[in-house]
């Protein structure tokens, strides 16, 4: 049994190297980086050579500058994308939720999302279907739906999906209406 759970542990380990997305770091890409390098220099450059009237200080203002600037756009872009997750966390829990309500159990809804589950319009490769699929995969090792979405969430960085996550927990642990809990989030999780 213990050689079985470090076979499981290893291979999870393996396809985290190779799957998981960390949503806390915004790595961006070189082009986007040299785009708004550009973009900010010309701009800063303009609007102090305006005001100054001397292109020297101009230059050495966005050089001084530029790592904070930089700073608040990697920033800027992780919550984008954190706001993008939650977003289609959204729409993958209305998916879940109406087939939970149909009779299916929460591991068979997870399954079912992450092999097809299209929902108003969603496109077929979108970071929630990646994750419900590393999640049934977790699921298939052995793992428990709970303890796989929770560490979901915990790489997400949102704090309405840690949140779902921790009321899950206490449902599961509980016995209480799991239905209940996802179609209660999905309409508190839209208004917000």
């Amino acid at each position: 049994m213990r050689i079985m759970k470090r076979t499981i542990q290893n291979r999870i380990v393996k396809n985290k190297n190779n799957y998981e997305i960390n949503y806390e770091k915004y790595s961006s890409g070189f082009m986007s980086i040299l785009l708004f390098s550009i973009c900010y220099v010309a701009v800063i450059c303009i609007y102090f050579y305006v005001i100054l009237q001397n292109l020297f200080m101009c230059m050495f203002i966005a050089v001084v500058m530029y790592p904070y600037a930089i700073k608040l756009f990697c920033n800027s872009m992780k919550k984008r994308k954190i706001k993008h997750v939650e977003t289609q966390f959204i729409d993958a829990l209305q998916f879940i939720s109406s087939a939970m309500s149909a009779g299916g159990t929460i591991e068979r809804s997870f399954y079912e999302y992450a092999k097809g589950g299209l929902y108003s319009g969603e496109k077929k490769n979108t970071i929630m279907k990646k994750e419900f699929e590393l999640i049934v995969r977790r699921m298939k090792l052995g793992e428990n739906c709970v303890s796989a979405f929770s560490k979901f969430a915990q790489r997400s960085g949102s704090s309405d999906i840690k949140i779902f996550s921790l009321a899950l927990n206490e449902i599961w642990v509980s016995g209480g209406n799991i239905a209940e809990l996802i179609k209660n989030s999905v309409s508190t999780l839209r208004l917000k």
